[in-house]
């Protein structure tokens, strides 16, 4: 009796339920890989806890050897990279073989905390402690 440890499937979750790490024959690929890995992430978007994690940006692609190929997508929050938040896909021959996350939901408030006169303030203070500075003679 013999099997492949490919064929044996590990899935990491964090305490919320979310999806950290996959390994195994996890889903085959066809002849756009990046197509197939994003239609994997939307697949599995429920247990990566991000309904749009298939539409992140592609950061880093790399073809390895034997065949392997290497893809990193970052998170984003209204089109602006979240910093430090990836979802990592790795490909061997027609499947892909690893999956490993970190990314988190962000909800953030974009309603701006100062008035446009509170920022001409603060702009004018500094343009005036800056303009006392520079023409202070010795």
């Amino acid at each position: 009796m013999s099997f492949s440890f490919s064929a044996i499937r590990i899935e990491k979750s964090d305490n919320m339920g979310r999806l950290r790490f996959s390994t195994g024959e996890l889903q085959h690929v066809n002849e756009d890989p990046e197509s197939s890995v994003r239609n994997y992430l939307y697949i599995i978007r429920d247990k990566l806890g991000h309904n749009n994690a298939h539409a992140f940006p592609l950061d880093y692609h790399k073809k390895g050897k034997n065949n392997t190929q290497h893809f990193t997508f970052q998170q984003t929050y209204n089109n602006i990279p979240v910093f430090g938040r990836y979802i990592r896909v790795h490909i061997g021959g027609d499947m892909i073989t690893s999956l490993s996350s970190n990314i988190e939901p962000v909800d953030l408030s974009i309603i701006p905390l100062i008035t446009k006169f509170d920022a001409m303030e603060i702009i004018q203070l500094d343009s005036i402690s800056n303009y006392n500075y520079n023409n202070f003679y010795f």
